[in-house]
């Protein structure tokens, strides 16, 4: 069985839009490239211990959004999920931030292979790279690895804004 992953998505600049897209998608932290290393540690040990990491100001993005609609699932016409069982067996690995090496090793294919059903997925799934493919994945599955935790907010050390 393999262990849950925490995912801190590390933004060059925080937007209400990404920072909530963000946490519906299961990201337990929200980091900016402008912060300072010693609060990436902080945010890293905070989330590492189950703890949501956010600003206060990202905090309210998210609460402010709790009034809008989540967004759809990806279906096919017939009301049937848009991936094949071995689709979906990819997807997960990339999530869990396997390599397409990784992931041809474990479901004993060529990396060609991988590639392959990489490439039909995006399409499929509407996403264009790995990052998006894994965020598809966490949304997909956010009700059933959410756990309730305790937020650990912080005061920005230097905000552009």
């Amino acid at each position: 069985m393999r262990a849950k992953t925490s995912v801190i998505l590390i933004l060059d600049s925080i937007r209400p839009a990404m920072v909530v897209e963000a946490f519906r998608a299961g990201a337990s932290g929200i980091f900016s490239r402008d912060q300072s290393s010693e609060l990436l540690g902080k945010c890293i040990h905070a989330v590492h211990r189950g703890q949501v990491w956010a600003s206060s100001k990202e905090l309210r993005y998210v609460i402010e959004s709790l009034g809008s609609p989540l967004p759809g699932k990806s279906i096919g016409v017939r009301g049937s999920g848009l991936l094949t069982k071995r689709e979906e067996g990819v997807v997960q690995l990339v999530a869990e931030g396997m390599t397409n090496r990784d992931i041809s090793q474990e479901l004993h294919l060529s990396e060609h292979t991988v590639r392959n059903y990489l490439f039909r997925i995006f399409n499929k799934v509407g996403t264009s790279n790995r990052l998006e493919l894994a965020l598809y994945a966490i949304d997909r599955k956010e009700g059933d690895h959410r756990q309730n935790s305790v937020v650990a907010t912080h005061a920005p050390v230097t905000s552009p804004n």
